[in-house]
C-alpha cells in the first residue's frame, strides 16, 4: 500500500510539472515574450546567402559564417595584453575599463546601468588629409562604402535594417584625420549588433557595383552643401592655403573627383581598396562600447570575440607633413569674398605650432578664453558699443602637425565700413592681454572651472569616447578633454601669444557688397573672391597700436563660480511634479530630483502675454525684446555665469516669452533675479543705439529665411500649411517697417495683461521656488502696477488643419538662390487625432518604414543624400512624413513625389503584406522596448516633466496605456491602418511641400493661371488627382481645424478614425474602443494559460512538500519500529533494511 502511494505521488508530480511547463511556455509565447538573443541567432543561422560576391579585402578572421553551434564553441582567442582603469569623476556612476587586445586595438569598456540603449563606436585615425592627390574625397567615400556589405553580412542594408528593427540607428563622419563609425541599439541586442559592426573592419566587400552607385550619394552630399556659406568659406580658406599641406585639400569628394575611368589614369576602385589596406589596421583604430546589462568582464569577452582576427601592422605609420598650412606668401593678405546669405563677416587667422601634445596646459584655450570673452570692456563689448559687431568667437583648428587660431566677428553695416579699425581694435586687445592678461589667477580660474565641469560632466557619447582615445592616454581619456591638468606656465603662454601678430596674419572679409568686384572663383564651391596684400602702413600700425583712450580690459574675476555642491533633501519626495502655488498672476510647479543626485537646477518660466502673438508685427517685436534682454544680460553678468555652468535662454513664443535657467543651483536665484530685472524692463536700457542693434539682428535673421537647405524650407512650408501661424516669409516683410517708436510702445504695454507659469526641478527646495514666485509677482507689479492676469481665451492655442478624406494637396515654390542646385519634397500623410492605439501603430510603422525608405530611394535609386521618413505627433494629430532632397540633374520634386508614391503604394505595401508573423513579433518587441525606455539624463527627465506641467495633464500612465494597446495589436491592424491612411486614394489625406532648385523651371500646372487663384485641381502626371495651393495665406484661412488638443492622447475620435474603425474591422459587431473583442479574447486566453500554468506549478510544489513531509513521517515511524526490534546498527542501513523487508513481504 505504501509503495502504491509513493508511485502515485511521483506520477502526479511528473504530470503536474509537465503540464505546468507546457502551459507556461504556451502562455508566455502567446504574449510574445521571447529571448531576443536566441531569436537573432536562430534567424541568422537560417539565413542563406545566395548572391555571388567578389573576393573581400584580405583579412584573417576567426570565422567566416555565423551559427548557433559555432557561437557556443567560440572562446576568447586573443588575450588582453593591457588593462587600465581611467580616472573618472567621483560623481560618475558609470564603470570604466580600457583594454588593449593582442591585435593592438585599444578599447574603452563602459557599463552604464541607467542607459536606455547600448552603443559602440570605432575611430580610425585617418581622414581626408590622407586622400591621394588624384582622388580627393576618397576617405569619405570609403566611410560610405563600409556600410554596403561585408563578408559575413553581404546584404547591403543588413546592418541598418537590423538596427532600426531593434530600436537603433547608425552613422559615421570623416574629418581631417579621423573617420568615426558608431551605432546605437536596444541593449538586449548588443552582441549581434557588434558582430555585424566588427565585420566592417574585418572584411568589407567594397563591390564595384556599389562603388558606382555610392559615389552618387557622396556627390549629393557635396551638392547639398554648395549653397551653404559655412562650407563655402571654410573651403575658400583651405583652397588659398599652401597646396603642399593637406589643409588645402577638398575632403567631401564629388563625381568630379570620384567618377574617374581607368583610361584617365586613375583607378578609383583600386585606390579605394588600397586605401583600406593601407590604413585600416588595429593599431590605427580605437574602439568604445557602452552597455547596460553586461559586466565589464562580459564586455571584455564580447569585444575580444567580435574583433578577433583584426589586422595589425606595427610597421605602418600615420602620415606627417613638414610644410606648414600657411606659408609666408599666404600671410599679410586679405581675401574679399561674396557669400550666398546676406552677411558681413570678418575672419582673422594666425598659424600656430602644434597644440595637441599640450593638452594638460591648453595654452590656445587660454587665449581663446580671453579674446572670446563677452563681458564688460572686452573686445566684443567695445565693438558692440561702437555698433560695429554683433557676435565674436575665438578658437583653434588643430591637427597633429599644425594649428590655426581664428577670430570670427559678425559685422554690422557700420562695422564693415570700418573693418580696418575693427582689426586695429583686435590688435589693441592683444596688446592689452600682453600687458595685463598673462596672469596666474586667470589660469587658476580656468583650471577651477574645468575641474568642476569634469566632476559634474554630462554623459559622453560613445563616438566621442572613441575619438578621444586617439589623442589621450587611456588613464586620462575621461579627464583630459575637459580638465586642465597641468600647472601655470607663463613662458608657454607668452610664446603662444607672440604668434598673434600682424606679421603672422591672414584676413578674410565676407560681404555681398563685393559682388562684381572680384576676379577669382574657388574651384570646388564656386565662391567669387579676390586676394590683395595688406598695405605695409596698415601692418605697421597694427604692430604697436595706440592704447591711449582705449577702455579695453581683460575680464574681471568670475563671481558665479559655484562653491557649494551639497545635495538638498525635501521633507517629502513626490513621484511627479506638483503644483505648490497658484495666485491670480503666478502658478508654480515643483519636483525635487532624487534620481540623478546632481547639484543642478532647471527653472523654466512661461510669461503668458496675449499681446505677443496678436499680430505678426508683435511677434517680431517680442523676438527683438528677447534679443535686447539677452544682449544686455550677456554684457553685464550672464557670460560669466555661462562659463561657470549657469546659463539661460530667453525667446519669443506663441504665448509670450519663454525663459529657461539651467545649471548649478548654488547661485541660481541671484542670477535669475538679475535676469528678471531686465525682462520686466526695470533695468533694461532702451536707447536708439540699443534698438538699432536688435533691429539689425532681426533683419538679418528674418531676411536670411530663404538661405536654408531646400528640405528645411520644405519642412517650414509643410508646417505653414498644416497649422495656423505667422510664416517666416511674412515676418521677413514685417520686420522691415518696424520703428524705434513701435518698439518702445510695445515694450511699455506687453505686460498690461500677463501671467507667469513656472517650474523648478533638481537640487532645489519648495520654499526656494515659492520665494521666487513671490519675487516675480512683486517685481513685475512694481513696473506695471495695473497688471492684470490674462484670460485663457486671449491666447491662441496651436491647432492643426483638418484635411478632407481623399485630399492630395501640393504647395510649390522655387528657390530665389540661383546657385542652389538641389530640389526637395516634404510629403506627409495626415492620419487622425491620436488615440493610444493609433499612436502605437504609428510607432510600429516608424520601426519599419525609415530604413526601408532610405535603402530604396537613396541606396538603390540614388535620389540624393537627404532621404528620411518618420512618424510625427503634430499637436496631437498623427502624420507619416517623407523627405527627399535631390540634385536637379537627378530629378525635380515632381519626380521625387512619384518615387515616394511608388514606395508607399507599391514597395512598402508589398513588403508589409508579406511580413511574417515572427518578423512582426520582433517589431512589436522593439517597439515595446522603446516605450519602456525612460529618460537617461537629468535634462531628458526635466523635459518630460515640463511636457506635463505646461499642459497641466497627468501623463504618468501614458506609456502604460500605450503598452497595453501594443499588447492588443495585430499585424492586420497595422496593415489596415496603413492601407486606410497612406494607400487608399479615397480615404488618405496627403500634403506635399515642393522646393524647386534655383535653376529649375516650374511645370505650368504648378503656376497659377489666375493671379487671384487660391488653388486649383488637375489630372496631372502625378500618381493621382492633385490640388495645387497657389495662395498660402488665403488657403490657410479657408481650412477647418481639428479641435484643440494638448498634444497628448484624447478620447475624441474624428470622422476619419471612426471610418477606419468601421472599415478595418468589418464583420466585428462588438468592439471595445475600436478594437475587436476577438483580439482581446486571444490575449485573455494567453494570459489565462499563463495563470493556469502558474497555478498548476504552484500546486505541484505544494504536493511535493506534502510528499516530503509524508516521507519524513514514514521514515521516523519505521525508524522507531526498527529500533524497538533491537537493531545494533544505525544510520542509513538501519533505515533501509526494514523498508526492504516490507517491500518483499
Amino acid at each position: 500500500g505504501m509503495a502504491l502511494r509513493w508511485a502515485a505521488t511521483g506520477g502526479c508530480l511528473i504530470c503536474f510539472w509537465v503540464l505546468s511547463i507546457a502551459l507556461l511556455d504556451h502562455g508566455v509565447s502567446a504574449m510574445g515574450v521571447e529571448n531576443p538573443h536566441m531569436i537573432a541567432a536562430a534567424r541568422h543561422y537560417l539565413r542563406v546567402h545566395k548572391e555571388s560576391k567578389p573576393a573581400p579585402i584580405t583579412t584573417t578572421t576567426a570565422f567566416t559564417t555565423h551559427n548557433i553551434e559555432q557561437d557556443l564553441k567560440r572562446t576568447d582567442t586573443e588575450p588582453v595584453v593591457s588593462a587600465v582603469q581611467p580616472v573618472s569623476s567621483p560623481e560618475d556612476k558609470r564603470e570604466y575599463r580600457a583594454i588593449q587586445l593582442a591585435s593592438g586595438l585599444w578599447c574603452l569598456l563602459v557599463r552604464d546601468p541607467n542607459t536606455p540603449t547600448a552603443s559602440a563606436a570605432m575611430d580610425v585615425h585617418v581622414g581626408h588629409y590622407s586622400d591621394p592627390d588624384a582622388v580627393p574625397g576618397l576617405a569619405h567615400f570609403l566611410e560610405h562604402m563600409l556600410f554596403l556589405g561585408t563578408t559575413n553580412y553581404p546584404v547591403e542594408d543588413e546592418f541598418n535594417s537590423f538596427l532600426e528593427e531593434h530600436g537603433g540607428y547608425t552613422n559615421a563622419y570623416t574629418s581631417t584625420e579621423n573617420t568615426n563609425y558608431y551605432f546605437d541599439v536596444d541593449y538586449r541586442y548588443l552582441a549581434p549588433a557588434l558582430d555585424r559592426f566588427a565585420a566592417f573592419f574585418l572584411g568589407p566587400l567594397l563591390t564595384e557595383s556599389a562603388v558606382n552607385r555610392e559615389m552618387n550619394a557622396v556627390n549629393a552630399e557635396h551638392e547639398k552643401n554648395i549653397a551653404n556659406d559655412l562650407w563655402r568659406l571654410d573651403q575658400l580658406l583651405r583652397s588659398t592655403a599652401n597646396p603642399d599641406n593637406p589643409y588645402s585639400k577638398f575632403g567631401t569628394g564629388s563625381l568630379q573627383t570620384l567618377n574617374r575611368t581607368k583610361s584617365s589614369g586613375v583607378d578609383v576602385y583600386g585606390e579605394l581598396r588600397k586605401f583600406y589596406e593601407k590604413y585600416y589596421y588595429a593599431n590605427f583604430m580605437k574602439f568604445a562600447v557602452i552597455s547596460r546589462t553586461e559586466t565589464l568582464d562580459q564586455l571584455e569577452s564580447m569585444v575580444n570575440q567580435a574583433f578577433s582576427g583584426l589586422r595589425n601592422n606595427a610597421a605602418a605609420k600615420l602620415p606627417h607633413w613638414s610644410t606648414p598650412p600657411l606659408l609666408s606668401s599666404d600671410l599679410k593678405v586679405q581675401i574679399s569674398a561674396v557669400p550666398i546669405k546676406d552677411m558681413d563677416q570678418l575672419t582673422v587667422l594666425f598659424p600656430l605650432p602644434p597644440v595637441e601634445n599640450l593638452y594638460k596646459t591648453k595654452p590656445a584655450a587660454y587665449l581663446a578664453h580671453l579674446i572670446g570673452h563677452e563681458g564688460i570692456h572686452t573686445l566684443l563689448d567695445e565693438l558692440k558699443q561702437k555698433g560695429w559687431a554683433t557676435t565674436l568667437s575665438a578658437g583653434t583648428d588643430s591637427s597633429s602637425d599644425s594649428a590655426i587660431f581664428s577670430v570670427v566677428i559678425s559685422l554690422s553695416t557700420e562695422g564693415l565700413a570700418n573693418v580696418n579699425e575693427v582689426v586695429t581694435m583686435l590688435f589693441q586687445y592683444i596688446k592689452t592681454i600682453k600687458r595685463d592678461g598673462i596672469k596666474k589667477w586667470i589660469f587658476d580660474e580656468i583650471k577651477q572651472l574645468s575641474a568642476i565641469n569634469f566632476r559634474f560632466a554630462d554623459k559622453t557619447e560613445v563616438s566621442d569616447f572613441a575619438a578621444r582615445m586617439q589623442y589621450y592616454p587611456p588613464v586620462e581619456v575621461l579627464q583630459a578633454p575637459v580638465a586642465v591638468l597641468g600647472e601655470y606656465n607663463e613662458t608657454e603662454l607668452n610664446s603662444f601669444l607672440s604668434y598673434l601678430s600682424p606679421d603672422n596674419v591672414k584676413i578674410m572679409v565676407v560681404s555681398k557688397t563685393f559682388t562684381g568686384k572680384t576676379n577669382l572663383k574657388e574651384k570646388w564651391y564656386g565662391t567669387d573672391y579676390k586676394i590683395e596684400s595688406i598695405k605695409s602702413s596698415l601692418i605697421e600700425s597694427w604692430r604697436d597700436p595706440e592704447l591711449t583712450g582705449s577702455t579695453l580690459a581683460v575680464p574681471a574675476p568670475n563671481p558665479f563660480i559655484p562653491t557649494e555642491f551639497m545635495l538638498r533633501k525635501p521633507l517629502k519626495e513626490t513621484t511627479h511634479p506638483i503644483k505648490i502655488s497658484a495666485t491670480g498672476l503666478t502658478e508654480a510647479w515643483y519636483k525635487h530630483d532624487a534620481q540623478y543626485e546632481l547639484p543642478k537646477v532647471v527653472f523654466s518660466m512661461e510669461i503668458l502675454a496675449p499681446l505677443a502673438y496678436s499680430t505678426p508685427k508683435n511677434y517680431v517685436l517680442v523676438d527683438m525684446l528677447a534679443a535686447l534682454v539677452s544682449t544686455q544680460a550677456n554684457r553685464k553678468f550672464s557670460y560669466d555665469a555661462t562659463l561657470a555652468g549657469l546659463s539661460f535662454k530667453l525667446s519669443g513664443a506663441r504665448s509670450g516669452l519663454s525663459l529657461t535657467v539651467q545649471g548649478y543651483n548654488d547661485k541660481w536665484q541671484d542670477f535669475t533675479n538679475q535676469l528678471l530685472n531686465l525682462i520686466c524692463t526695470k533695468e533694461l536700457q532702451i536707447e536708439q543705439a540699443d534698438f538699432d542693434y536688435v533691429f539689425e539682428l532681426a533683419k538679418q535673421t528674418y531676411g536670411n529665411y530663404y538661405y536654408q537647405s531646400p528640405y528645411k524650407l520644405g519642412a517650414i512650408n509643410f508646417r505653414d500649411v498644416s497649422t495656423p501661424r505667422w510664416s517666416p516669409s511674412l515676418l521677413a516683410e514685417v520686420v522691415k517697417d518696424i520703428s524705434f517708436t513701435d518698439f518702445k510702445t510695445f515694450v511699455s504695454t506687453i505686460y498690461d495683461r500677463a501671467s507667469f507659469h513656472m517650474f523648478a526641478y533638481g537640487n532645489v527646495l519648495e520654499e526656494e521656488l515659492l520665494n521666487e514666485a513671490s519675487t516675480i509677482e512683486t517685481l513685475f507689479k512694481s513696473v506695471e502696477p495695473t497688471m492684470k492676469p490674462h484670460d485663457a481665451s486671449e491666447l491662441s492655442a496651436e491647432r492643426v488643419f483638418q484635411l478632407h478624406q481623399g485630399a492630395s494637396l501640393i504647395f510649390a515654390e522655387k528657390s530665389p538662390i540661383m546657385t542652389e542646385e538641389n530640389g526637395a519634397i516634404v510629403a506627409g500623410f495626415q492620419t487622425s487625432v491620436l488615440s493610444h492605439t493609433h499612436s502605437v501603430i504609428l510607432r510600429v510603422l516608424n520601426m519599419m518604414i525609415p530604413h526601408r525608405f532610405f535603402t530604396e530611394l537613396r541606396t538603390n535609386e540614388n535620389l540624393g543624400y537627404v532621404v528620411s521618413a518618420a512618424s510625427q505627433n503634430l499637436m496631437g494629430v498623427g502624420y507619416m512624413v517623407f523627405i527627399v532632397q535631390s540634385p536637379r540633374r537627378v530629378g525635380d520634386p515632381v519626380f521625387l513625389n512619384q518615387r515616394i508614391e511608388n514606395f508607399v503604394v507599391n514597395t512598402f505595401k508589398s513588403e508589409l503584406d508579406k511580413m511574417s508573423d515572427s518578423d512582426f513579433a520582433d517589431i512589436i518587441a522593439s517597439t515595446q522596448q522603446q516605450l519602456e525606455k525612460g529618460p537617461s539624463t537629468f535634462v531628458e527627465q526635466c523635459e518630460q516633466y515640463l511636457n506635463q506641467v505646461w499642459r497641466d495633464v497627468a501623463l504618468l500612465d501614458q506609456n502604460d496605456q500605450m503598452l497595453q494597446a501594443l499588447k492588443l495589436l495585430t499585424k492586420k491592424d497595422v496593415v489596415d491602418y496603413y492601407n486606410y491612411y497612406l494607400v487608399s486614394p479615397d480615404t488618405r489625406k496627403r500634403l506635399a511641400a515642393m522646393e524647386f532648385s534655383g535653376r529649375s523651371t516650374l511645370p505650368d500646372w504648378l503656376i497659377a493661371a489666375d493671379s487671384g487663384a487660391v488653388m486649383d485641381t488637375f489630372n496631372s502626371t502625378q500618381p493621382n488627382r492633385v490640388t495645387v495651393i497657389y495662395d498660402k495665406p488665403r488657403f490657410v484661412r479657408s481650412m477647418g481645424l481639428f479641435p484643440e488638443v494638448d498634444g497628448t492622447f484624447v478620447n475624441y475620435t474624428d470622422a476619419t478614425s471612426e471610418a477606419w474603425n468601421a472599415t478595418a474591422h468589418t464583420g466585428s459587431e462588438d468592439t471595445d474602443n475600436g478594437r475587436p473583442i476577438k483580439v482581446i479574447e486571444n490575449f485573455y486566453f494567453a494570459n489565462q494559460n499563463w495563470l493556469i500554468g502558474l497555478f498548476v506549478g504552484l500546486a505541484s510544489v505544494v504536493i511535493l512538500l506534502v510528499g516530503v513531509v509524508s516521507a519524513y513521517g514514514m521514515y521516523r515511524r519505521y525508524q522507531r519500529r526498527y529500533k524497538r526490534r533491537g537493531s545494533a546498527t544505525g544510520g542509513l542501513d538501519a533505515a533501509v533494511a526494514p523498508l526492504d523487508d516490507m517491500s518483499v513481504s
